[in-house]
């Protein structure tokens, strides 16, 4: 379910919005926060937060004496940022799917690399609640549940591969994919298009996961063709 925006959310993805119009090259700082506040008719303690927010997104830096520098997103944004990004970018559905083209592939080559790590445990009694979760994901399916309850349940698949082989970064990267399609319906209605593909994509990476010697060969192509159909659909919303 889509988190609830507040005051602080909204500042955040209008400065956002200007930080990614701003020129790649432009040294632009933000106004002080008395007047940065004025201007979005916050109150300075919500411009507060909302730079806050901003400075741990990797869109400003900080400096006493310096103001709040405006950072280039190309080259420091964090993942965390994805969502503001493309939400800024929805005027701009072609360069919104260059962005999330290149998430889903940073997703798909490490996703690639988990199931290597765990492949020899799929067969193994360790792996029932990784097959139990897909079950779960096909019932939701089959009942057309709705697609906060699809999204949940597919994102628990991914849990139960994280905890054959726990790993910070890989557990990030997920984390940031949750927060993305919460905050973006738009990439959450084009990845769960049509859910049973979903299912069936699931099965068909864990059958090789469990089988193949070679999952760069036979499991990339696969993820990125489900990943190339995503953008497709999402340009497709975002024109609607």
């Amino acid at each position: 379910m889509r988190r609830r925006q507040n005051a602080v959310d909204e500042l955040v993805r209008s400065v956002t919005r200007e930080i990614l119009k701003a020129p790649a090259d432009s040294a632009a700082s933000l106004p002080p926060i008395r007047a940065l506040a004025e201007a979005h008719g916050v109150t300075v303690p919500t411009a507060q937060r909302a730079i806050a927010r901003l400075e741990e997104l990797g869109l400003i830096d900080i400096k006493h004496g310096s103001g709040m520098k405006v950072l280039d997103p190309r080259r420091h944004a964090n993942l965390a940022a994805l969502p503001y990004w493309l939400d800024a970018l929805r005027s701009n559905p072609k360069e919104a799917r260059r962005v999330l083209s290149d998430f889903l592939e940073l997703r798909a080559v490490l996703a690639v690399e988990l199931l290597d790590r765990i492949g020899p445990r799929l067969r193994t009694a360790s792996a029932k609640p990784l097959h139990a979760a897909i079950e779960a994901l096909d019932a939701r399916v089959q009942a057309k549940a709705g697609l906060d309850l699809i999204v949940e349940a597919d994102l628990q698949i991914a849990h139960c591969l994280l905890d054959l082989a726990p790993q910070v970064a890989f557990a990030a990267l997920w984390s940031s994919l949750a927060a993305l399609l919460d905050a973006v319906p738009e990439v959450a209605r084009a990845m769960y298009f049509e859910p049973a593909a979903n299912v069936a994509g699931w099965r068909a990476l864990i059958e090789l996961s469990a089988t193949s010697d070679d999952l760069r060969t036979q499991v990339l192509p696969l993820i990125r063709e489900f990943d190339a159909l995503t953008c497709d659909r999402f340009v497709k919303e975002l024109k609607r």
